[in-house]
């Protein structure tokens, strides 16, 4: 048994080893530097070991995120927002960067990405209503006519998990949870 279970081990360390080589392939050829793929990739390792995603769910987000076109200054600010989110509203997190990442390459909220946030429980109508200071009913008229962009969407996230927000700082408050532990 103990032959068998070292070797396992042996296996899992090799097979973590060759995830963080490709992590590191891959934000060397999106981000052009190798510089600056370590420095991304130390910054996404201590974000993962503070909150309660695994490492690899916060690499693939962050390989997305910049496949969506979001500046590496921009990657973790924006998994925070993501996160404390998903986090509050018990939502995949790679579904929240999907919709986020589809309004950030489409440049504007669509009535779809603006139905499928609505359907994962993000109050996100009621934030943008707060920010554009317009009545919730005038949200879904404005997304159809393109007058909601990226940026308001994104200040939106940003506002809903900053200081007083809904759901400030809720990875950091669950990851200091048994489970999250």
């Amino acid at each position: 048994f103990g032959i068998f279970a070292g070797g396992k081990f042996i296996k899992d360390i090799a097979s973590v080893r060759g995830e963080f080589q490709q992590l590191n392939v891959a934000f060397e050829t999106m981000l052009g530097s190798k510089a600056k793929a370590d420095k991304l990739m130390a910054e996404v390792v201590d974000f993962a070991a503070r909150t309660p995603f695994e490492l690899t769910d916060v690499a693939a987000g962050t390989k997305q995120l910049l496949a969506y076109g979001i500046a590496a200054d921009n990657i973790l600010p924006t998994l925070k927002s993501l996160g404390d989110v998903s986090a509050g509203l018990s939502v995949p997190i790679e579904r929240l960067i999907l919709n986020y990442g589809q309004v950030r390459t489409q440049l504007k909220l669509t009535g779809r990405e603006l139905r499928d946030f609505n359907v994962a429980g993000v109050p996100l109508v009621a934030e943008l209503a707060k920010q554009l200071g317009v009545a919730e009913s005038k949200i879904a008229d404005m997304v159809e006519r393109g007058q909601i962009g990226f940026p308001e969407v994104e200040k939106a996230f940003r506002s809903m998990t900053e200081e007083g927000g809904r759901f400030n700082n809720l990875m950091d408050k669950q990851s200091k949870t048994i489970t999250g532990l």
